[in-house]
């Protein structure tokens, strides 16, 4: 009896050793110029200050960010101003057109989860952004635009002849869509498929138009082309696996389908888009492959039409050309290409695979 009642009294110190912050609550919201925001790990509140991942809001706002490894301290600018804070200090400094200051924080920066917390409040305020804090909602605004949510992550998908009721979520400013409920609400399948290298990747299949799209992560696939830039990462992750469930960016989506994308409170429209040419680029090798060029086709460009992407006037889809092994004599380099959509340049490039 009485080494059941000291356990007891040993798990009522732990217990009341563990810090309460976010315990029992209800998740904290962020709504950031005009849209919620959500990323991987979520804000808590610490001692009435709303702590958020650094990633997450640098990437929201458009700040700079400089992480030093060596002593986990980190530097946040935007124009002329720039703050200069590190994890488990209270000491920050403030820097505006060659000004500097030193403040105490009321509550230091964090790591949880292997992510990078910081005071909200703090670094928007220096930067000049309006701050409000909705308590009934437990939602955090910054900017303007600001109404609750009236049904938390529901929207409404609009898209051809389709309407469904979905669930979203928002990561790092992209709205994201589950992948299978999207599949069923168009009358499309989502499963896995092995590519060329036998991996088995998540396909969306639109079995009416023949469109696949193969799902690789931080990027998609259609018609044997990359939905990345050649040379750097695409906007975002096209896909993220949340709670075993993969979710897709809208953004993206919308990139492949070539189709317009418009959010407004409680609704997504997905509009598709005439048809278009893209100009066509080449890096091919040089110099028995010592080094690449990069040159503009002169004949050759892709254009999107009845749901695929050709190469033109081939009419052959990037993937075809591959599989074929054909070639125009103005299709340099000569042979198997990889290809990739820059949306942000408007144009598709390709590079020889050797």
């Amino acid at each position: 009896m009485k080494k059941t009642r000291m356990a007891w009294l040993f798990l009522l110190a732990v217990m009341l050793a563990i810090p309460t912050e976010g315990f029992g609550q209800v998740p904290v919201r962020l709504f950031i110029r005009g849209s919620y925001v959500e990323g991987d790990v979520a804000p808590r509140i610490v001692e009435n200050r709303t702590l958020v991942p650094l990633r997450l809001i640098s990437e929201a706002l458009g700040y700079d960010v400089a992480w030093n490894d060596a002593d986990r301290s980190i530097r946040i600018t935007q124009d002329d101003r720039a703050l200069d804070l590190k994890v488990g200090s209270d000491a920050a400094t403030v820097s505006r057109a060659g000004a500097t200051q030193t403040v105490t924080l009321d509550v230091p920066p964090r790591i949880v989860e292997n992510r990078t917390l910081v005071p909200l409040r703090f670094i928007s305020e220096n930067f000049g952004e309006k701050v409000d804090w909705d308590d009934a909602n437990r939602t955090v605004v910054i900017g303007e635009g600001y109404s609750p949510m009236k049904n938390p992550g529901e929207m409404t998908l609009r898209f051809r002849d389709r309407s469904v009721t979905v669930k979203t979520k928002s990561v790092n400013g992209q709205t994201m869509i589950p992948a299978a409920d999207f599949a069923k609400a168009m009358g499309w399948n989502y499963s896995n498929k092995p590519n060329d290298y036998e991996e088995q990747i998540p396909v969306l299949h639109d079995p009416v138009n023949g469109v696949e799209i193969w799902n690789y992560g931080e990027y998609f696939t259609c018609d044997g082309i990359d939905f990345k830039p050649m040379d750097g990462k695409a906007r975002g992750a096209a896909s993220k696996k949340i709670d075993g469930r993969d979710y897709l960016s809208l953004r993206h989506l919308a990139d492949v389908l070539h189709a317009d994308l418009k959010e407004s409170e409680g609704e997504i429209l997905l509009t598709d888009k005439n048809e278009a040419t893209y100009k066509l680029f080449y890096k091919p090798l040089l110099d028995g492959g010592e080094r690449y060029g990069y040159e503009a086709a002169k004949v050759n460009s892709i254009q999107f039409k009845n749901h695929h992407y050709y190469i033109m006037p081939l009419n052959k889809t990037p993937e075809e050309y591959n599989r074929l092994g054909i070639f125009d004599k103005e299709m340099t380099p000569i042979g198997m290409c990889n290809f990739y959509m820059n949306v942000d340049k408007n144009i598709v490039e390709a590079a020889s695979q050797g």
